[in-house]
């Protein structure tokens, strides 16, 4: 489930339009691409929050997050566990403190796309044709719903998606995902920045020495 929701951790890069401005599913997407061609990092605080159906539970999470233009994003979780997964084109890593282990994956598809960081190895067009997408306002929020189509992977494991940004600054504020077994998973962004100058040391891990390394 933790790798799904990494490589569902989707960032909707909108510009800043006229509050008259008719909001259309063909015109989020265009303002998608032309904030992709801008932005180049992005960081923020997270916190997470996971209800189980199942369970009648919830689990709350909290760290940072780094985004590099078009292959690189990290997430830090700092409570109530110190995690780490980071994905650096096509190669994935997590390490769980709780576990005391480092697990290194290859993947199929990275986050790199031609137009910008939008998940789902989608570029915007083909977005379309995988999703019914819907956009609604309110207030200053412009929310962007997602259901995977029967032929589309996605579906296996999610059933709907849905990102919130704000109308001012067109940065995402929160992603909520719901997967078949009903359980949801909502992310909120604070303090979120553009374009700050990243070093290539923030997407370096340090493994302890102790912990059991296992590549899939």
């Amino acid at each position: 489930m933790k790798i799904r929701t990494v490589f569902l951790l989707i960032f909707f890069w909108l510009t800043k339009i006229s509050f008259s401005q008719e909001i259309t599913v063909d015109y989020v997407i265009e303002q998608m691409k032309n904030k992709a061609k801008t932005l180049e990092t992005f960081t923020a605080n997270f916190e997470q929050k996971k209800i189980s159906a199942l369970f009648d539970s919830e689990e709350l999470s909290s760290g940072k997050f780094f985004y590099q233009k078009k292959d690189k994003f990290l997430l830090l979780y700092e409570k109530p566990n110190k995690n780490s997964i980071l994905a650096i084109g096509k190669e994935l890593t997590i390490v769980s403190e709780k576990t005391q282990k480092a697990d290194f994956y290859k993947v199929k598809k990275g986050p790199e796309h031609q137009e910008g960081f939008w998940g789902f190895g989608n570029t915007f067009e083909d977005a379309k044709k995988k999703f019914e997408i819907e956009v609604s306002t309110k207030n200053d929020e412009i929310t962007i719903k997602l259901v995977p189509l029967e032929t589309n992977p996605t579906a296996k494991y999610f059933t709907e998606i849905y990102l919130t940004v704000n109308k001012n600054e067109w940065l995402p504020k929160k992603i909520k995902m719901i997967d078949s077994d009903e359980d949801v998973t909502e992310i909120s962004f604070k303090n979120y920045r553009e374009n700050l100058p990243l070093e290539a040391k923030t997407f370096e891990l340090k493994i302890p020495a102790n912990y059991k390394k296992v590549e899939h």
